[in-house]
């Protein structure tokens, strides 16, 4: 199967870019497939030839050849969530990754913004230092862990009673997604099997995800026994 595009990304054979994360799985969803060029981060994204298609030196971003309505120029795309948005879009699983009605639609949409606006930040703090990405913070730690509790409980109540995060739908959607790109990090680096008892809902839900037969390579990562403690 050719290409459907090239993806600038980081990855390896035990580690997805956080923000690519959802990228991939839509696309494996899609049975869509890329080309990931290799990338050292910090030179490859600083260098002209990158900088003249993509001049903020984002991670990730997407280019494919032209479209009818580009006349003749590239398709390029920044901002992760509209690249996965593109690719939900471009597969036979479209209905289904982006809502089979306009009520689904718009909540698949809030839960996109939640992940960007409320979840993720708080997460990003207690997860990327214990990954090795950032340096500790002590006043960062403190207020992530306080918001992710917080934003945490909201979404084990969302989750109850239902099967997917969007009532309804029959299978995953680019809501799902997007929060368990957070949730990708959080589990290998910050919730711990003690904090996973507590929120039994989420755990039963990303489970699922990893059931998901298209999923399931994507989602085998060990979740984390216990998570490292910060420094006094």
């Amino acid at each position: 199967m050719a290409p459907f595009g090239t993806l600038n990304t980081v990855k390896l054979p035990n580690f997805v870019h956080p923000r690519s994360f959802k990228i991939f799985a839509a696309a494996k969803l899609n049975n869509l497939d890329f080309d990931i060029p290799p990338i050292k981060f910090g030179v490859t994204n600083k260098s002209p030839a990158f900088l003249a298609k993509f001049p903020l030196g984002q991670i990730p971003t997407f280019e494919s050849p032209s479209t009818p309505d580009q006349d003749g120029e590239p398709f390029t795309l920044t901002e992760s969530n509209a690249i996965a948005f593109y690719i939900a879009s471009s597969g036979a699983k479209a209905g289904q990754l982006l809502g089979t009605n306009p009520e689904a639609r718009a909540e698949i949409q809030k839960w996109i913004f939640f992940n960007e606006l409320q979840f993720a930040p708080p997460v990003s703090k207690v997860t990327m230092w214990r990954a090795g990405m950032t340096q500790f913070n002590k006043e960062d730690e403190q207020t992530g862990k306080v918001d992710t509790e917080k934003i945490m409980l909201v979404l084990e109540g969302s989750l109850k009673g239902r099967k997917w995060l969007v009532k309804g739908e029959e299978g995953p959607t680019l809501a799902d997604i997007t929060i368990s790109t957070t949730l990708y990090l959080g589990f290998q680096y910050y919730f711990d099997k003690e904090m996973r008892k507590r929120f039994p809902e989420i755990v039963r839900w990303y489970e699922q995800l990893k059931e998901v037969p298209e999923l399931r390579e994507l989602y085998d990562t060990p979740m984390v026994e216990k998570k490292e403690e910060a420094p006094e």
